[in-house]
């Protein structure tokens, strides 16, 4: 994965739970190729910022390192425009994710993005 830098930078989610992802010091830098950006940062939860330049149809899922999925956060017709996302940390069936290294995936019809985060509990 191109463009991927590793933080060590600890915070803590709504529950208590100490979560720890790619923050670049509060600020979140956008990579961006065909027009779709994607950036995680840190918040009560992983807060997670995109950007479609027009409407589409939008999927947002978190997947684990052997692409086994997660969590399903946004799956709907999407404006055009800036749009956060937020994982609480909970998978599917609303069961604590176990700690480690999660894969962030955005797709549209034309873009797919994915971005590292990794939960620490």
């Amino acid at each position: 994965m191109p463009n991927i830098t590793r933080y060590r930078k600890r915070h803590f989610g709504r529950s208590g739970r100490r979560v720890c992802f790619g923050c670049n010091h509060g600020r979140a830098e956008f990579q961006s190729s065909g027009g779709i950006e994607i950036a995680v940062k840190p918040n009560p939860g992983a807060s997670l910022d995109y950007i479609v330049p027009s409407d589409t149809f939008v999927r947002l899922k978190v997947f684990d390192v052997q692409g086994r999925p997660v969590r399903s956060i946004v799956n709907a017709q999407t404006a055009a425009g800036n749009h956060r996302a937020v994982w609480d940390g909970l998978d599917d069936r609303e069961r604590p994710a176990a700690s480690g290294v999660y894969l962030i995936r955005l797709e549209t019809d034309r873009v797919t993005k994915t971005r590292m985060m990794t939960l620490v509990r």
